[in-house]
């Protein structure tokens, strides 16, 4: 009996060791500003937004 339920939680936990080494691989790759410059906007470091418009007026 213990041995099922022993791989059933080894089971899970390398589910869930897979899924946090997923979700930290596409965080690292993805850059938002490089993809908001290529895209002709600009990054706005203060609100971390990118904007389209060429006034940009945020908080001083």
């Amino acid at each position: 009996m213990w041995k099922p339920i022993r791989l059933l939680a080894l089971g899970l936990a390398a589910a869930l060791l897979i899924a946090v080494a997923v979700w930290g691989a596409a965080r690292l790759l993805h850059d938002p500003v490089g993809d908001c410059l290529d895209a002709g906007g600009s990054w706005h470091y203060d609100v971390e937004e990118c904007s389209f418009t060429q006034n940009y007026e945020g908080p001083r």
